[in-house]
């Protein structure tokens, strides 16, 4: 997020994305391994792992400025696995975890496949704790299997960004649903709330300086005894909600970034664009919806129905 931003941005749905990178979410191979059995192997990315994310320490601090609050909240789960439940503001947010918030621990990232087209980094990223999520029905089971090793048995932390897509600089907690708190829900572990909130930086006045990131660490909470799994998912789904508000209200982030919601495809389009190119915008966003389904579709099936999913084709080709 180098570039220069707009102060103001228009969306149309609440799933809109704004980070095109052109990359396509592949499947993964049939033979794709979440978690490397391979000790040497292990061995050689754990150590970069160390190195690397101290380094990314000393960047945060140095020039990003993070500040985290109540990180002592986490020494509860020292020796636990947990899910870690986070806004996403950022293309930094989940190494900012990594090295800020949990710097010795390694920590793994739910996220889609289209990282894995980067050059030279797509290679590097199943190493550093990217879990892709598949994109057909055959890669959920084995994926449930790995979240549930690294959580249970080998007591990791993993993150989840319940909004899905990233706005940059947002300063509130956007809607999402509830579906992937399946997994602390099924595997009884907790789960903990961060919440990425923004203040103005006045170093220097003048100059129009991005804000600075204050990551709050929430209590954990708890999956309860005597739940069902189904109520274990709408419980964890509402406190871990509730808490992330509670922050943005408390902290009352900065906004950098202004978010408007509208219908009009007008108010989309830049005063700079010609009329050939406002036209060629609309035609665009009347396929916006279908275009985020199809973008969405391994998140969709992993954490909801895949009946669900189909309906929702369905339904959107007769419009």
């Amino acid at each position: 997020m180098s570039r220069k931003l707009p102060k103001v941005v228009y969306y149309l749905d609440e799933t809109q994305e704004f980070e095109d990178n052109h990359l396509e979410r592949k499947d993964l191979p049939n033979d794709y391994e979440y978690i490397c059995k391979n000790k040497f192997t292990n061995f050689f990315w754990n150590i970069i792992y160390a190195v690397g994310s101290k380094l990314l320490f000393v960047f945060s601090k140095l020039f990003l400025k993070v500040k985290v609050k109540n990180r002592k909240k986490l020494k509860k789960l020292k020796h636990k696995g947990f899910f870690i439940y986070m806004n996403h503001t950022s293309d930094r947010d989940p190494f900012i975890i990594q090295s800020t918030v949990l710097p010795f621990r390694k920590t793994y990232i739910i996220g889609y496949t289209d990282a894995y087209n980067i050059p030279v980094v797509g290679k590097l990223i199943p190493h550093i704790g990217l879990l892709p999520l598949p994109n057909n029905i055959r890669g959920l089971k084995k994926f449930s299997t790995a979240l549930e090793e690294l959580t249970v048995e080998k007591n990791k932390p993993v993150i989840i960004f319940p909004e899905r897509q990233m706005w940059p600089y947002c300063s509130r907690i956007r809607p999402f649903n509830n579906s992937s708190f399946h997994y602390p829900a099924d595997f009884n572990v907790p789960i903990v709330p961060m919440v990425t909130i923004y203040k103005k930086n006045n170093i220097i006045e003048k100059f129009d300086l991005k804000p600075i990131p204050v990551i709050v660490v929430c209590d954990p909470i708890y999956p309860q005894k005597d739940l069902s799994m189904k109520e274990n998912k709408d419980y964890l789904y509402k406190a871990c909600l509730d808490e992330m508000n509670k922050v943005i209200e408390k902290y009352a982030s900065y906004e950098y970034v202004k978010y408007i919601k509208t219908d009009d495809f007008r108010t989309l389009r830049n005063k700079k664009n010609s009329l050939k190119k406002y036209y060629k915008v609309i035609k665009q966003q009347e396929k916006l919806k279908l275009d985020m389904i199809r973008k969405q579709c391994g998140f969709s099936i992993c954490l909801q129905s895949y009946d669900s999913y189909t309906k929702k084709l369905k339904l959107l080709n007769k419009n």
